[in-house]
């Protein structure tokens, strides 16, 4: 058989395989492959990788890729220089790993290129060199390889092995995320959310955050569901949130979204009292429906029982005061404070309490501080139940020194 027929026989397997009739495939494929013919002796090799109608097994992929990859067939170098890298079908060898990776990037392989910048981004089987990275990413990018175009996107992002460019950033993981690349779009979305590299854009920022969840995104599942807490509409299913309002508002939902996301919280909501307001809104809508097991139940908590206000001389020095009127079984809480300085960040709950033996009724003032990645809460202790007391006690202990109450 021929060149030329091999190849018909080769594109008529493939259009097999292209309409799930893969089985049907593999007799064609195995008798190119016994006859040297490279492409042949790769898809083998991919069967056996990814278990499709043999049973997975890395080492005989191991065997086709290297059967190919010797004739300087590019995609089974590529191929089976990922093997080498993670230990699969044969011992993990970092020395052939990169050897596979520069011969296929030589040949202007895109998956080449890209992988031999991971190499240098990563210190793997070579010294980290972001710069090296970064030009290995620009050429494989330049082939339109979405991987790579994400991969520049980080390093203009993080300011590796480029000077810090966030509107460049943005220019990469668009092109990625126009290939459905789904850490591109997420990573698109953060920047749309927090305006960086381009003009705030919440809708599109959801947009993004949802195509890249659809695709198994953790981090895009995550965020949707905690901006949906925070009473953002993300456009998913309403849930059936399992927390009462005053646990949302004093223990972990809120103070941990506060903390997460300053940027958007500080310029989306607090310098909208409108905004405040419909997050208030939303959130005590969640809170009470939950804790009666009813989402569609009137809230017990409507606009006029909560107020918003600024407190102190200047924006950047002021605190934003929420107090919640009416207080009643689904919260004890009874006001939250937090600071407009967004270096300063500090979050403080008021909750009313009463004394087990005598009912006497007292608040109780806690803060929430970030922690690494976590935070923890610390109790201020009591305070009188005197209502004009209050405010000017929340002021100092935002703003007091050394542990000043």
């Amino acid at each position: 058989m021929n060149q030329e027929e091999m190849e018909k026989r080769y594109r008529e397997a493939i259009d097999l395989c292209n309409a799930k009739r893969e089985a049907e495939a593999v007799p064609v494929f195995e008798a190119l492959a016994k006859q040297g013919y490279t492409r042949a002796q790769h898809q083998l090799g991919v069967f056996y990788r990814l278990g499709v109608v043999f049973e997975r097994d890395d080492a005989k992929a191991v065997e086709w890729f290297h059967k190919a990859a010797t004739q300087g067939y590019v995609h089974a170098q590529t191929s089976l220089a990922f093997c080498y890298q993670h230990g699969l079908g044969a011992e993990q060898d970092l020395v052939k790993m990169l050897e596979l990776y520069e011969k296929a990037a030589a040949q202007e392989d895109a998956r080449g290129q890209n992988q031999l910048g991971n190499c240098y981004y990563k210190g793997e089987g070579v010294d980290q060199d972001y710069v090296k990275a970064v030009e290995w990413y620009r050429k494989a990018a330049a082939q339109d390889d979405d991987g790579a175009q994400y991969s520049l996107g980080v390093c203009y992002y993080d300011g590796k092995g480029v000077e810090q460019d966030y509107a460049k950033a943005v220019e990469w993981f668009d092109k990625a995320a126009a290939q459905g690349h789904s850490d591109a779009q997420y990573y698109l979305g953060g920047c749309y959310l927090n305006a960086q590299g381009v003009e705030r854009d919440v809708a599109k920022a959801l947009e993004l955050f949802r195509k890249s969840a659809e695709q198994g995104d953790t981090d895009a599942q995550n965020i949707l569901e905690e901006l949906s807490k925070m009473g953002i509409d993300t456009g998913a299913p309403a849930e059936q949130y399992k927390t009462t309002f005053n646990y949302m508002l004093c223990h972990r939902v809120i103070p941990h979204m506060f903390f997460s996301m300053l940027d958007f919280f500080y310029e989306e909501i607090i310098n909208s009292p409108e905004s405040m307001q419909y997050f208030m809104q939303k959130a005590m809508e969640n809170g009470t429906g939950a804790a009666n097991k009813n989402p569609e139940i009137e809230p017990a908590f409507p606009a006029e029982q909560f107020t918003i206000k600024l407190i102190g001389d200047t924006p950047e020095k002021s605190v934003v005061v929420v107090d919640i009127l009416n207080v009643d079984r689904d919260c004890d809480c009874v006001r939250i404070a937090f600071t407009c300085n967004r270096e300063q960040a500090r979050y403080f709950t008021c909750e009313l309490s009463s004394d087990p033996l005598t009912d006497r009724p007292f608040f109780i003032v806690g803060e929430w501080q970030p922690r690494g990645d976590s935070f923890s809460h610390i109790n201020y202790g009591a305070i009188d139940f005197h209502e004009e007391s209050f405010p000017g006690r929340v002021i100092k202990i935002v703003y007091g020194e050394g542990g000043e109450q």
